[in-house]
């Protein structure tokens, strides 16, 4: 995948609701979508269900699109490899 961004959801201060992660891989042929399963502390795959792309394709959905530096402040852990 040639690009990732990342959206969450977020609280009605605009912080991040910190049980939501999501990220969104585009690739030239394809595109997945993850989320960060807090408590197993991996990736899922969530392509079959896919709000993200849900709601940049028809405005469906409450998710804020964040920074990687943000999302990466906020779930270090989603980053460690």
């Amino acid at each position: 995948m040639n690009d990732v961004r990342y959206f969450t959801l977020t609280n009605d201060d605009g912080a991040p609701v910190l049980t939501c992660l999501r990220r969104l891989r585009i690739g030239k042929d394809a595109m997945g979508e993850d989320r960060w399963d807090v408590s197993a502390q991996a990736w899922k795959d969530d392509t079959a269900n896919s709000p993200i792309v849900r709601m940049l394709t028809i405005g469906q959905g409450d998710y804020d699109e964040i920074t990687p530096e943000l999302a990466r402040a906020t779930w270090p852990e989603a980053f460690e490899d």
